[in-house]
């Protein structure tokens, strides 16, 4: 479990929506620091919460007025994740640049989970490399980051005879671009992928403010054909996608496009760049050695396309799932626009 602290607001939780948000926070690996009406039901109220949870009643389109004076007078600018009693056009809305998010119904563990660390996890300063990782102790490895606009994931296995010692990383590489963007390489050659120095200096230099066609040319000519790499910008709004090799799975999930699950790979004879509108909901997969297959299958790309209803996190799990099911190398790298 990590050291963060979500505040649970139980004013107008019944015991089934508390239950749901006590076993959504242990999933998501944080601790719930439940507060009544009366204030916090233990000893003392959290230290530094990192989010507070609350329920918004069937109907209701304001804030609840105990809720906002806690997450502005009682906790200063604390984000706010409103569970809400009715469903809504989109899975989950974010309003106030990403600060209130809104979760429709049916409400799950994991739709919980899933918007409760793209809240959390990672830290909010642009530091190269710091993020919220777990899964260090097997096969499969994870690691978490959110930006002010993003969530990001990568997700890696070296196979169940590889040597973990042998100083090999095929997880993805994060890098924040900025203020508000981030850049994510994916390792190529799982046997002898490129440093993870190497692909974060990489990532860097998409911070050039080089415009994107040059930029994007610039790290190509950095990884050669050793890394791909998604890359969004808020300024421009758009993605830019590299995938220097043929087999490189790139895939857009979104409820608000049509189609939702949608191929997005470079293609054609020497193509190896793509740049497409970016937008909220956004949630991009890139994929390589045994989770090609994921995008490739049919039924295998349905589970793929539930599993990403719960959000980045919640395709994450999935991907994380299969990996230790199939521990066969591989890596992917998932990227979700607030």
């Amino acid at each position: 479990m990590s050291e963060e602290n979500v505040l649970v607001a139980t004013a107008r939780l019944d015991e089934t929506m508390r239950r749901q948000v006590a076993e959504a926070c242990e999933h998501a690996r944080v601790r719930a620091c439940f507060w009544g009406p009366s204030g916090p039901e233990g000893a003392s109220a959290p230290t530094n919460p990192s989010l507070l949870i609350a329920a918004l009643p069937a109907g209701q389109r304001a804030i609840p007025d105990d809720v906002s004076a806690l997450a502005s007078r009682t906790f200063q600018s604390l984000p706010l994740l409103l569970l809400c009693r009715e469903p809504l056009v989109r899975h989950s809305v974010s309003l106030q640049g990403g600060r209130v998010t809104l979760l429709g119904q049916p409400l799950t563990r994991e739709k919980i989970s899933a918007r409760i660390r793209t809240a959390v996890a990672g830290p909010a300063a642009p530091t190269p490399g710091t993020a919220y990782g777990h899964g260090t102790d097997g096969p499969v490895r994870v690691r978490e980051m959110r930006g002010r606009e993003w969530w990001a994931g990568g997700v890696a296995c070296q196979g169940s005879g590889a040597d973990p010692g042998a100083g090999v990383d095929t997880l993805p590489t994060l890098a924040k671009l900025g203020r508000h963007g981030i850049a994510g390489l994916l390792p190529l050659d799982l046997a002898s992928p490129l440093s993870a120095a190497s692909l974060q200096q990489a990532g860097q230099g998409l911070a050039a403010g080089l415009p994107a066609e040059q930029a994007l040319a610039a790290l190509e000519s950095h990884t050669s054909t050793a890394a791909a790499a998604a890359w969004y910008s808020p300024a421009s709004g758009q993605w830019g996608l590299l995938a220097p090799r043929p087999e490189v799975e790139i895939w857009l999930l979104s409820p608000l496009r049509l189609p939702n699950v949608w191929r997005v790979s470079p293609s054609g004879p020497g193509v190896t760049r793509r740049f497409l509108p970016a937008a909220g909901g956004d949630v991009l997969l890139l994929a390589r050695g045994a989770l090609e297959s994921l995008a490739r299958e049919p039924r295998e790309r349905a589970e793929m396309a539930r599993a990403a209803e719960g959000g980045g996190p919640g395709l994450l799990d999935h991907l994380e799932a299969v990996m230790n099911a199939r521990p066969e190398p591989g890596s992917a790298l998932v990227v979700e626009l607030r």
